[in-house]
This record gives C-alpha cells, sequence and structure tokens, in this order.
C-alpha cells in the first residue's frame, strides 16, 4: 500500500517533530544541549530497504518496539556501533562513576534513548489525534543492518502495510551520530487517523 503525498507529508511531518521534541530530554540527560538533522525521510519498500542496508556490513544495535493499541505499528530504530557507543558516552558522562558497574552500558543507555525518541514520536501523534498508542518495551538487538531490518519486517503484509524510513543525525558538543528509524504501520489505519481534524 502506499499513502497520498499530503497524507506522507504529515506523517514525516509528525516524526520529524517527535525526534526534535526528544532533545530537550536527552540534554537533560546528558547536561548538555543536543540538536538534531534529517537526511530524508520517505516511504519505501521492504526490498529496497534491505538492498540499500546489505551494503553496510557494520555491526549495529537495533532498538525495536511494537504498539498493539488503537494504531497498530512496528518501530525499528538502528544505530552503528560507533554511533551507538558514541550516544552511550555522551548520555552516561555526568554520571560515570556510579555506573561502573551496570553491564552492557551502551546496549542499556540505547535502549533509553530510543525509547525517549520513540514514545515522543508517537507523544505526537497522540496528542494531536487523540489517540491511544502504547509501546512494548526496547527489545535490544545486535547484528548486520539487513539482518536486523529483516526480521523487524517478518509481519510485513505489502497489501496493507507501509514503511517509513527516516535518517537522523544526532549531534551535540560531545558527538555526532547517526541512526536509521523504521516505521512499518497499517495503511488504512494510518490513513484514518491523519484524516481526522488535529486536536487542541
Amino acid at each position: 500500500m502506499t499513502l497520498a503525498e499530503s497524507a506522507r507529508d504529515l506523517m514525516v511531518s509528525l516524526i520529524h517533530a517527535g525526534v526534535q521534541s526528544s532533545t530537550e530530554r536527552l540534554g537533560r540527560m546528558s547536561q548538555t544541549e543536543w540538536g538534531v538533522n534529517f537526511s530524508g525521510t520517505q516511504e519505501m519498500s521492504p526490498v529496497r530497504v534491505l538492498s540499500w542496508f546489505t551494503h553496510n556490513q557494520q555491526t549495529h544495535i537495533s532498538v525495536r518496539f511494537r504498539s498493539t493499541s488503537e494504531m497498530p505499528l512496528e518501530m525499528l530504530i538502528l544505530f552503528s556501533d560507533a554511533s551507538a557507543r558514541a550516544v552511550a558516552e555522551a548520555v552516561t558522562r555526568p554520571y560515570k562513576d556510579g555506573l561502573g558497574a551496570v553491564q552492557d552500558l551502551t546496549h542499556s543507555t540505547i535502549g533509553e534513548v530510543c525509547n525517549i525518541l520513540a514514545q515522543n514520536v508517537l507523544a505526537v501523534m497522540s496528542d494531536r489525534y487523540q489517540v491511544s498508542i502504547i509501546l512494548s518495551v526496547p527489545d535490544v538487538d545486535e547484528g548486520v543492518k539487513a539482518d536486523l531490518a529483516s526480521a523487524a519486517l517478518e509481519d510485513y503484509d505489502g497489501r496493507k502495510d507501509i514503511l517509513l524510513l527516516a535518517h537522523v543525525n544526532l549531534h551535540s558538543e560531545r558527538l555526532d551520530a547517526e541512526c536509521s528509524m523504521m516505521v512499518i504501520v497499517n495503511e488504512a489505519v494510518m490513513r484514518g487517523l491523519l484524516s481526522r481534524p488535529p486536536q487542541g
């Protein structure tokens, strides 16, 4: 399926607004100012996404979320290992002395950072359309980018689902990190949601 251009543009603007709003909370956590840039957000086919990702054989850390509430969706956020470590270092720097014994610090930190990103994106949609969107606990994994994306696409149904891919650059005085955000959502549900008049 595919969204009409106007609906797709609105969906992209909501994703961007949600990610942008995450920087304030990330800034409080890391005690530094964060910024965000987008190098492209578009609707894509799974074949194209996987073909694109296959060229990158670096280790990535992924964080996957699911929602089975009023708006069923899958969300996958992917950081390269180097970017994940840079983000984790920036976020945990103010608390470094108390975190020495934490196992898998990078994984747990990226899980929380991605939780903030995902929750803020969906909060923008929830607030605008008064819809309930409840995400699962973050599922953190590690591997090759294409394999991680393929696992998230197992339930994708081209007859009813759409896939949006956003490329996000997070930056502050302490880091410059890129991530990919993949959103899979039922086209009819999303079209119905976006057709509602905004609330508030």
